[in-house]
């Protein structure tokens, strides 16, 4: 009503403006998950990482994710496993710093891996994998939270 014409036009075109700018951003982050979905784990089809996971894959899906028997499997291709880990920085052991040296699309990999790797054991559970990485990787309380809520939404 008593709102100067000037003032509803600026307002619009700064909204207009934020929003695009927005949009920018978030399309730019969806192109490098896309990346990033496509380039996942493709260093676990070099021969220096499959020679260690063909020796174990079959015995994996009917361990429990961080059991003794878990680990002890894991200890046997540690070579792979550390080859792979360098390579892929969607891992906390990539990062001297552990997750907090990850990027958002280090963190959202992550997550996407986790989600997976479950479906690959007879008694996989994302929300007990969280748990358990919790003190692993030294996440705090926030981080669980944010992976347990999108694990909810089924995201």
């Amino acid at each position: 009503m008593g709102y100067p014409k000037s003032n509803i036009w600026k307002h619009y075109l700064g909204t207009t403006q934020h929003k695009l700018w927005v949009a920018f951003f978030i399309c730019g982050f969806i192109c490098k998950l896309i990346k990033r979905a496509f380039k996942h784990d493709l260093s676990k089809y070099s021969m220096e990482e499959s020679r260690g996971f063909f020796q174990v894959i079959g015995k994996l899906k009917d361990l429990t994710y961080g059991s003794p028997e878990y680990n002890e499997t894991l200890a046997v291709i540690k070579p792979s496993i550390d080859k792979h880990y360098a390579k892929n920085s969607h891992h906390p052991e990539h990062h001297k710093e552990g997750i907090s040296g990850f990027d958002l699309i280090d963190l959202i990999e992550m997550w996407a891996d986790w989600k997976s790797a479950v479906r690959r054991h007879a008694d996989g559970n994302i929300f007990k994998s969280i748990a358990y990485n919790k003190d692993r990787f030294k996440m705090g309380d926030v981080l669980p939270g944010i992976l347990e809520s999108s694990a909810k939404k089924n995201v």
